[in-house]
């Protein structure tokens, strides 16, 4: 039986590849299912776009392009898949993603982005505006980022039939405040 990944380690493989010198369209199929995949808006799930939307974009985006989140929030999924991860981007380091869907330039403020896995593909990515500025809020932990739209809006779409079916856990991480050792 092949090894699952989580939603982490999916998207992780996936953020590394916005970051190589060469993009290619095709190495993104290891990690998103591009032929089933829908774009979405986290405050309604309305469809922005399909995998072959994201494709084209893809295989048109600049290379070497920094992609990492500010702030991450993992809802762990004891029953195994799916899982998903909520991460905020700053302005200019978002997965060539926007409200709109798919966009080949950074974008230029921060947004969340919630992605479901299952499989060991990305089959769905929900996007928001990070209009509370979860990116810029120094010392925010996980009750308070659980208080904000975002927060709500994806736990929502987690636990909603369809979603998370057992024993949920919530792994949270601000990669803007790392204490530096030494």
């Amino acid at each position: 039986m092949p090894e699952s990944f989580t939603a982490v380690k999916i998207v992780d493989y996936c953020l590394d590849l916005f970051g190589a010198p060469s993009l290619k369209a095709a190495a993104f199929s290891d990690c998103i299912d591009l032929d089933q995949l829908a774009i979405c808006t986290l405050a309604d799930g309305s469809q922005v776009a399909k995998g072959d939307d994201y494709k084209r974009t893809l295989e048109t985006m600049a290379k070497g392009w920094k992609c990492e989140p500010r702030k991450r929030l993992f809802f762990d999924n004891k029953a195994g898949d799916p899982t998903f991860v909520l991460d905020f981007y700053a302005a200019g380091q978002s997965p060539g993603l926007d409200l709109s869907g798919p966009i080949g330039t950074p974008v230029s403020h921060s947004i969340a982005v919630l992605y479901r896995c299952e499989h060991n593909q990305c089959t769905k990515i929900y996007v928001a505006l990070d209009a509370q500025d979860v990116v810029g809020k120094d010392g925010l932990d996980k009750a308070g980022l659980m208080q904000t739209a975002v927060g709500q809006q994806a736990l929502d779409l987690v636990i909603r039939p369809g979603g998370v079916s057992g024993g949920l856990e919530l792994h949270y991480h601000d990669y803007s405040s790392v204490p530096t050792i030494g």
